[in-house]
């Protein structure tokens, strides 16, 4: 499957790198980030090469240790290479230099210095919908452009057919793309140097998170300290925190990924949602009668006869509140494709729904 972003980090920066996955994934951005989406048995080089081949733009976490990483810098190079998109998302007050110097210009930053996070990644959720809207508006441009072939001096964009004029093509493609991405265009590189870009750079104050080898944390605990953290509008940290129970137990539990990835979209939405919690469904028995009313695996109730459901213990709560009634009616959440929750209400009798659940 192709992706809209290849995302460029260092493993240093994993909390970060999987934040602005998360919030541009919710933005109905479809993101390819390592080592989440290299599928089992093939090879790490080849998968990184295939998937930015197929994206259209990358999205560069620059860091003092991006800086200084030889695998980024091939990343960079294969990106450079294909004609792709490049904008770093700058973490930390630092100069590209090296092979990155050579690689990414960065002549227009956007100053943001200052906390939070969430600021940051907004802003490069809308430039990098604002690139991709642009680039389908051009794509006569786009397939124009032939691969960049290291035995020649010529740019891609030098390399135009000779009845279109060059000047012409230059300022096209400038006018079309900068009115697309609000002034975040591509440049022609001259001479032998690759092709400039004008970078967006985001620098934001970033929390980092280094998974222990050793821990004597039970999921029950990381969850809990994540939801307080969200709680207290630490939302990178949560973040963090849900990143780290993945790490722990995802690959003793297989369903841990998707419930760590609806967690992230939940904390991210939750406040744009009216919510504050949940209670997450991890397991439904298909002849239950949480199945046979709607619900599923990764749906999040969050009301349950008029109550507020902000947890488990606050579902069995509101479910000892109506068990007079006859009738009730379950709110819950449910992820779409895109990254964005939907709404939902069902209605079933009193009873044990044949559900599993945990907060969120």
């Amino acid at each position: 499957m192709a992706h809209d972003i290849f995302i460029s980090h260092s493993a240093k920066d994993k909390v970060t790198a999987d934040a602005v996955c998360a919030r541009l994934e919710a933005g109905g951005i479809k993101c390819w980030i390592a080592p989440r989406d290299v599928l089992p048995g093939l090879d790490w080089g080849e998968a990184i090469v295939k998937a930015i081949t197929n994206c259209r733009a990358m999205v560069l976490i620059f860091s003092s240790s991006a800086n200084t990483s030889t695998q980024i810098k091939r990343e960079v190079e294969r990106a450079v290479h294909k004609g792709k998109v490049i904008i770093p998302f700058r973490i930390e007050n630092v100069e590209p230099s090296g092979a990155l110097e050579y690689f990414i210009s960065t002549p227009h930053w956007l100053d943001a210095l200052t906390p939070p996070l969430e600021e940051h990644m907004s802003r490069l959720a809308g430039t990098v919908r604002s690139l991709l809207d642009g680039l389908e508006e051009v794509p006569d441009v786009q397939e124009s452009i032939p691969p960049h072939r290291e035995s020649t001096s010529i740019s891609p964009l030098q390399k135009m057919p000779g009845s279109i004029p060059l000047t012409l093509v230059f300022a096209t493609a400038s006018i079309v793309i900068a009115l697309a991405i609000m002034t975040f265009f591509l440049i022609g590189r001259r001479g032998e140097r690759p092709a400039e870009r004008v970078s967006v750079i985001l620098p934001v104050e970033v929390v980092r998170y280094e998974p222990p080898k050793e821990s004597g944390d039970s999921w029950a605990k990381i969850v809990t300290e994540a939801r307080r953290l969200r709680a207290q509008g630490k939302t990178s940290k949560a973040l963090a925190a849900f990143s780290k129970y993945e790490d722990l137990f995802g690959e003793k539990y297989p369903s841990t990924k998707r419930y760590v990835k609806t967690a992230q979209l939940f904390t991210l939405q939750c406040e744009a949602l009216g919510v504050d919690g949940g209670a997450y469904i991890y397991e439904c028995l298909p002849e239950g009668a949480g199945a046979k009313a709607g619900l599923a695996v990764g749906d999040i109730i969050t009301g349950y006869g008029g109550q507020t459901v902000r947890s488990t213990k606050s579902y069995i709560e509101s479910w000892k509140k109506m068990k007079e009634a006859k009738k009730i009616t379950i709110e819950f959440l449910r992820l779409d494709r895109p990254g964005h929750f939907e709404k939902k209400s069902t209605t079933v009798d009193h009873g044990v729904l044949g559900v599993r659940l945990m907060d969120i």
